[in-house]
């Protein structure tokens, strides 16, 4: 319906929301008519010496409002958890699928994933700490394997990373234990959590996402990278044209920079002037 070819078919749908004075339709017809046989019917009761403002109602259209304050970063979150167009909607209040904030929402749903993943190996490291802590702590006790009890039985066990679920009773975690020392087997090694990985963690939990950390910015610096390297295989002729470009966009930058510094100082001179009045 309005898609090949593309028409605006669709919007006369009744499944479309309207607005009033959105458009020239039967629900827009009928809402005037209806606007203005309210004025019709309260301006003869006025004249007649009734209140016919009290019973005066008018078609408003509804004004929408963002929820949030452009490209900070309670929308750029709101953007990440849209799941609908509705939800980006109003998020944004309408704003262009392309602008910055929708590239940092991306990153920030990957950031998001980084931080679980990350949490998930702290606590992984963490626990295998504890582990190895409590495990040489009975090893310090120089205890026979007859000696030991069940649960400290289980802390060697866990030192060796193996879980409970395969320790069964303590005759079976006796004879676990028994063939790790025939082994002469060292512990598992494992990287402790350090103040360097927490640091990490907490910058990453701030949030503060960049367009240096978007996937179009990752894009360009390879570009970049990819020109640099295919200039040594340029012809002279491919070299002069480059030349060229790099000339004019570098004037237009030029231009652009100095109409916005022109626009900074004449809004700096307009606040002194204020000032002093």
């Amino acid at each position: 319906m309005g898609a090949a070819p593309l028409t605006k078919k669709c919007l006369e749908s009744k499944q479309v929301r309207r607005e009033f004075g959105d458009a020239d339709d039967k629900i827009n017809n009928v809402a005037k008519m209806l606007d203005e046989a309210n004025r019709v019917s309260c301006h003869l009761l006025s004249t007649n010496g009734y209140d016919g403002d009290a019973l005066r109602v008018e078609v408003k259209k509804v004004q929408k409002q963002m929820v949030t304050v452009p490209h900070s970063r309670e929308q750029i979150a709101l953007i990440a958890e849209s799941k609908s167009h509705g939800s980006l909607f109003f998020a944004t209040g309408g704003a262009h699928i392309t602008g910055d904030d929708f590239f940092k929402a991306a990153a920030s749903n990957k950031r998001k994933e980084e931080i679980s993943k990350m949490e998930a190996e702290k606590k992984k490291r963490l626990l295998f700490e504890k582990w190895s802590v409590e495990g040489k702590a009975v090893l310090d006790q120089n205890k026979s394997v007859d000696d030991l009890i069940g649960s400290e039985l289980e802390k060697l066990l866990l030192m060796y990373h193996i879980p409970k679920a395969k320790h069964g009773n303590k005759g079976e975690k006796k004879k676990k234990w028994e063939e790790i020392k025939q082994r002469n087997e060292p512990p598992p090694a494992f990287q402790l959590w350090g103040p360097n990985d927490e640091a990490e963690l907490c910058n990453l939990c701030k949030m503060e996402i960049k367009m240096e950390d978007t996937a179009l910015e990752r894009m360009r610096v390879i570009e970049k990278l990819k020109m640099k390297g295919s200039i040594n295989n340029m012809e002279i002729c491919e070299l002069n044209e480059l030349e060229g470009k790099i000339k004019e966009v570098k004037r237009l930058k030029t231009e652009k920079k100095e109409v916005n510094e022109g626009g900074s100082q004449s809004e700096e001179g307009r606040d002194l002037e204020q000032a002093e009045v």
